[in-house]
């Protein structure tokens, strides 16, 4: 029989850190009110591509570990007053996750924040999925469950349309769509691009807040976070996402600290070249030292993106987690 009063575990570090395992043993070290963003995308169905291809297909997706209220009152709890929650869906999962949404106002105590749907945002993609070949229209489309928790904290960028759409840089008056990745770029089947994930993390996030994937896959949501200076606090139950995802990470922070290296010696070889006119001029020769040019052989050396971690910066990417139920 288990103890009822087991022992308090340690809290854990909130700190660019991933768990590697059911994210509920993670849940479990955290405090109250630590989060100051929710951006997930669930196992909430079942997938395997069933595209043709002549590789290998990646692992399947399993449903059965997505238990919606449950998820909805672990974040919530672990969420501060007004944080934003972002959750992928499908148009079959959508109604399911209001109607929990709905329910939470009559669980949780009179007087405290529960979350509150807000929005649907949409991405069209450039392309559509497979599905029912034979009689139904060829899906194109994912949904993004906004909501927050109690009153919404104000946005921290420009107020932006709920479609996820880019304009063209030559045209403005066309659009463009935002590309889906590649099943293969890290070896799953439902990755997101890291550009839409970004997008979430500058509207509701400031710079050094925490942002928390509780279903990690590939971990785009960390690679998202550490481009726009956020934490982040993530857990994948799979083992084999869990570990890409991790050297993927480190890949991303490695080549963020060599342009930070690269951007200030760049600038101090500037200052030194307006320095060395004694009218304050700027001496375009002066910038083109030793310096400058071994700074640059720098940035392009080791792992990138391009060539790392499967084609990383191809693949901006966001997932859905295979971990266990929140």
């Amino acid at each position: 029989m288990s103890d009822p009063h087991p022992p308090a575990q340690p809290q854990v570090e909130l700190e660019d850190r991933i768990h590697i395992g059911d994210n509920r043993e993670l849940l479990a070290r955290m405090p109250d009110a630590c989060v100051d963003l929710v951006l997930t995308d669930p196992p909430y169905k079942d997938y395997q591509s069933n595209r043709p291809r002549a590789r290998e297909k990646v692992k399947k997706i399993d449903a059965q570990c997505f238990d919606i209220p449950e998820f909805l009152a672990s974040m919530e709890r672990v969420m501060r007053d007004g944080a934003h929650f972002y959750c992928w869906c499908d148009h079959l999962s959508f109604p399911d996750l209001v109607l929990a949404l709905r329910e939470r106002k009559d669980l949780v105590p009179r007087g405290s924040a529960h979350l509150v749907y807000k929005n649907c945002l949409v991405w069209v993609k450039n392309n559509h999925g497979s599905g029912d070949l034979r009689s139904n229209w060829a899906p194109q489309h994912e949904f993004v469950l906004f909501a927050s928790k109690g009153r919404a904290r104000s946005r921290e960028a420009p107020r932006s349309p709920n479609v996820f759409y880019n304009r063209d840089d030559e045209d403005p008056s066309r659009i463009r769509f935002v590309k889906r990745v590649s099943n293969y770029a890290f070896e799953h089947g439902t990755s997101k691009p890291v550009e839409l994930l970004e997008r979430m993390i500058l509207m509701s996030s400031r710079p050094g807040e925490l942002v928390f994937d509780p279903f990690a896959g590939s971990c785009s949501t960390g690679e998202a976070a550490l481009r726009t200076g956020r934490r982040y606090l993530l857990a994948e139950l799979d083992e084999d996402h869990g570990r890409r995802g991790s050297e993927r990470l480190e890949l991303v922070r490695q080549n963020l600290a060599r342009l930070d290296l690269s951007a200030t010696l760049l600038a101090a070889d500037a200052g030194a070249a307006v320095d060395s006119d004694g009218a304050g001029g700027f001496d375009p020769a002066a910038v083109a030292t030793p310096t400058t040019v071994a700074v640059a052989a720098v940035a392009d050396a080791g792992p990138t993106p391009e060539d790392g971690a499967k084609g990383m910066a191809a693949a901006e990417a966001g997932d859905t987690g295979t971990a266990s139920v929140a």
